[in-house]
């Protein structure tokens, strides 16, 4: 069972949808795995853009309401709850063996790079793996959070990065993030990081 945890524009922007399907496909056989969506935002992503309405106006005029949602309503603690609390229960509903036997493993793109990594180091949620393509772990810091100390918090789990090339520095081979994920897990950083340097951020 794999969930993936969106950018910051919702479940129906971008190739969300059709990069599930996909997975579910090259995963295995049909009906053996599991690709979903959660809607974590309910209904109210942090980013609403106005399309009518150039690129650089549109993110003018809504960043106040983008912070407001960023920072006060969808906190990690209404995330993470809404993971072990709701998310969980529900799958274990849907199938018939243990989910702390099957397991779970996520991908995040953007902010859901930073739900990645928040969820890998969340107790009670039997996550085992993560991997974020573009991802925002600076996104802890809008939580007033740590992100050292969050990177920390997923231990020894399996993790992959895919940054863009012009993400943030940290994330890649030779940066902090990568080099604490990397020593954790007794791996190279070429292992954790992959970078793709002629993409920029959104690029998945």
């Amino acid at each position: 069972i794999v969930l993936v945890f969106t950018d910051v524009f919702g479940y129906e922007s971008g190739n969300h949808r059709l990069f599930a399907d996909v997975l579910a496909s090259r995963l295995g056989p049909k009906d053996s795995t599991s690709v979903l969506i959660p809607d974590l935002f309910r209904g109210t992503p942090i980013a609403q853009p106005i399309s009518f309405l150039p690129d650089k106006l549109s993110i003018m005029i809504t960043l106040p309401a983008f912070l407001y949602r960023a920072v006060h309503k969808h906190r990690a603690s209404s995330i993470e709850r809404d993971l072990t609390q709701l998310i969980l229960p529900w799958i274990q509903g849907e199938v018939s063996s243990d989910v702390n036997e099957i397991g779970l493993s996520c991908v995040g793109f953007c902010f859901g790079g930073w739900v990645m990594a928040r969820s890998l180091g969340l107790a009670g949620l039997p996550m085992k793996c993560g991997v974020g393509a573009h991802p925002s772990l600076d996104a802890e810091l809008l939580q007033c959070g740590d992100v050292d100390a969050m990177v920390g918090r997923t231990g020894t789990k399996p993790i992959l990065l895919l940054p863009a090339g012009n993400d943030s520095k940290k994330i890649k081979v030779g940066g902090r993030h990568t080099k604490a994920l990397a020593e954790a897990r007794n791996v190279s950083e070429g292992t954790i990081s992959v970078e793709f340097p002629d993409m920029k951020h959104g690029w998945v």
